[in-house]
């Protein structure tokens, strides 16, 4: 399945009509940069009487997260201390939050560390906690490929070593005991030069 990215208003073609025409051909999924876009997501969701996952993908002001959990949207984690600050926030909202853990396996942004086997192995102790913190509920896990639009050797070797990575970290955190329902890595370049990998 698809997850439609249209932060940023979309890129600038607008949210609104946007979320409006994923819709209509059946996309399920929505995927913003903050908590305003994603309401903006839900309300159109509302008005149309649909359902759909809204992951924000930026992380929420703990003041906001009592409207993440009230309007079942999705949080993303990107680190352990994120995930202390969410739960104790969430508890103190009442409400439990849905969360993507965000892996860093070759963007170096944001995210778990996955580079190393000894990073593998820290990020899943991590992991395991957190699905045992009040207040967090870990819905999925997710990556991003950083250049998967690029075909020469070096960029095709860096979105392999990516998906080993990932790979290999969501098998240890299976073997933990932890199973994220929804499991994302394609960009739209990687669904193209990966459909059948990833």
């Amino acid at each position: 399945s698809i997850i439609a990215v249209i932060k940023g208003d979309a890129y600038g073609h607008g949210i609104t009509e946007c979320t409006r025409i994923f819709l209509s051909e059946g996309c399920r999924a929505f995927a913003l940069a903050s908590v305003e876009e994603a309401l903006c997501v839900k309300k159109v969701c509302d008005e149309l009487s649909q359902q759909a996952n809204i992951l924000i993908l930026g992380a929420t002001e703990l003041s906001m997260i009592g409207e993440v959990g009230h309007h079942d949207l999705i949080q993303t984690i990107p680190s352990f201390d994120y995930a202390k600050k969410l739960s104790r926030a969430a508890s103190e909202a009442g409400v439990c939050v849905r969360a993507h853990i965000k892996l860093d396996t070759g963007m170096n942004r944001l995210g778990f560390a996955t580079f190393n086997e000894e990073q593998r192995a820290v990020t899943t102790a991590q992991i395991v906690q957190i699905s045992k913190m009040p207040g967090i509920t870990i819905d999925g896990i997710f990556s991003h490929f950083a250049s998967a639009d690029e075909i020469d050797e070096h960029a095709k070797k860096r979105t392999s070593l990516q998906s080993i990575r990932f790979f290999d970290t969501l098998d240890r955190v299976r073997v933990a005991g932890v199973d994220p329902r929804v499991v994302h890595l394609c960009n739209s370049p990687g669904a193209f030069t990966r459909p059948s990998k990833d």
